[in-house]
């Protein structure tokens, strides 16, 4: 249920629907959002199917839309959230109604990947870049609330300065897309004023599309991200920077980002405390994993872990794929962590103990890991606590 946006036409009720300019059928395309200053910058769409993938790259067409945010997969659960409405590999060329779209080229990161697509229409050609974010369940919020933080920072550097609508869908159109459009517009606010007002500006957004931000949980989230963007800048530094960058001069800049990740940690234990987790989910940095898994871990899994306050949560845990008659719920105390570009790239894990050294190789062999990096060293006075990995 969202609107073809032309101009001129009375919105009646939250879902918009205005006649096509040419076809004279109702159709349901999207929603335009107001920004903090009441300027038209967001147009908030469902996924496209089948029967609605022409209409929304004609849509995309005649707002002159430069940049698209996509918020869910195009598979959830199962079922299928939202067609694939770009060509199925690079480099390909598909045809949507009078529009070709060209998939030119593809950038990967940790949680999003960024597509740039060629769109032409009657010999005029366009560039579109879509932000895809992969790591937002639907009505769920991610792992995180800084990898969303970063997201949007990366969508704004890539729209800055252009004057045409940004297009954000995720399945429906309101939860997902609820919540990000209220993070881009308070991180505009917080960069010229010293307070906002959420509430008001989801309401406002409430009276052009209904359910805009659909749990407590996202709105509860929507407010972290937007403490944790306040309490932090952005720590990117570009390769020529970092080539002038001198340890020696920047100590003072170095120590204090050092104590705002303290600042993060602790409001993270606050939050995981106040929602029923426990300090536990300190061992991922990460309070939103506690409210989807408690926090907790069964009092069995304590004689595989060194140290008790240190204990994998959420959805980083690692689990073994092969099955072992000694450890039958396959636990290990073991997390994935993302690097810049890739998801997984890494699996943390403690030294391992007498008692889980098979988990151990277990681990390595069921997840491919070709090198281990061991950076403590071993103490043959204390051979019940450590043990060497390359020999039982």
């Amino acid at each position: 249920m969202l609107c073809q946006l032309l101009e001129g036409v009375q919105q009646k009720h939250p879902w918009t629907v205005a006649e096509r300019s040419i076809i004279e059928r109702r159709i349901d395309l999207g929603t335009c959002i107001h920004n903090e200053r009441d300027v038209r910058a967001y147009i908030a769409s469902q996924a496209p199917n089948k029967a609605s993938v022409d209409d929304f790259w004609r849509l995309i067409w005649e707002q002159n839309v430069q940049t698209i945010v996509m918020l869910a997969n195009l598979y959830e659960d199962t079922k299928e959230r939202c067609l694939q409405y770009w060509p199925k590999e690079e480099n390909e060329t598909q045809c949507f109604g009078y529009i070709n779209v060209t998939w030119t080229k593809t950038q990967h990161f940790a949680d999003y990947v960024i597509r740039t697509l060629s769109v032409e229409r009657g010999g005029t050609i366009r560039e579109v870049k879509q932000l895809h974010f992969k790591e937002w369940p639907d009505k769920d919020v991610p792992d995180s609330a800084m990898c969303l933080v970063e997201f949007a920072r990366h969508c704004k550097l890539i729209h800055f300065k252009k004057q045409t609508p940004l297009l954000i869908h995720c399945s429906a159109g309101i939860g997902r897309t609820g919540t990000f459009i209220g993070l881009l517009s308070m991180m505009d606010v917080l960069q010229s004023k010293e307070y906002i007002d959420i509430f008001a500006f989801v309401n406002k957004m409430r009276e052009n599309r209904v359910n805009m931000i659909q749990t407590k949980k996202q709105y509860r989230y929507l407010h972290t991200c937007l403490y944790e963007f306040h309490l932090t800048r952005d720590c990117q530094i570009s390769a020529q920077i970092l080539s002038r960058f001198k340890i020696h001069d920047n100590k003072a800049a170095i120590l204090r980002e050092f104590e705002l990740l303290s600042e993060v940690e602790m409001s993270k234990t606050n939050d995981s405390l106040k929602t029923g987790g426990t300090t536990d989910s300190l061992a991922r940095g990460n309070s939103t994993d506690s409210l989807e898994t408690g926090g907790s871990m069964k009092t069995e899994h304590a004689p595989r872990d060194r140290f008790g306050n240190m204990v994998p949560t959420g959805r980083r845990k690692v689990f073994m794929l092969s099955s072992s008659p000694s450890n039958p719920d396959n636990y290990i105390n073991a997390s994935f962590v993302k690097s810049y570009e890739k998801k997984d790239a890494f699996i943390t894990t403690q030294s391992p103990l007498p008692n889980t050294i098979e988990d151990f190789w277990r681990m390595i062999y069921d997840h491919k890991c070709h090198t281990v990096v061991m950076l403590n060293q071993l103490d043959k006075s204390d051979k019940d606590s450590v043990t060497a990995v390359w020999f039982i």
